[in-house]
C-alpha cells in the first residue's frame, strides 16, 4: 500500500483499527507519508516493523 492514509487527526482506536485491517490484507508494504501523521507512523511502525516504510516525495521503492 502506498499512498496517505490521511490519520493525522486520528484517534488511536481508530489508527489501531487500520492497522488491524493492514495485517487481515496481508499487506506486504505500507509506504505512509505525512499525512498519516506522527502518531500514526509510530503505532504503524512498532506494530508492522518489517512491513513499514516512510514514505515522500522523490522515494524510490523497488519491489
Amino acid at each position: 500500500m502506498i499512498g496517505g492514509t490521511h490519520l493525522i487527526e486520528a484517534d488511536e482506536a481508530r489508527i489501531q483499527k487500520t492497522i488491524d485491517a493492514f495485517k487481515e490484507m496481508k499487506i506486504q508494504l505500507i509506504a505512509v507519508s505525512h499525512c498519516t501523521g506522527e502518531e500514526g507512523m509510530r503505532l504503524i511502525s512498532e506494530e508492522m516493523k518489517e512491513q513499514f516504510l516512510y514514505n515522500n516525495t522523490g522515494k524510490v521503492i523497488e519491489i
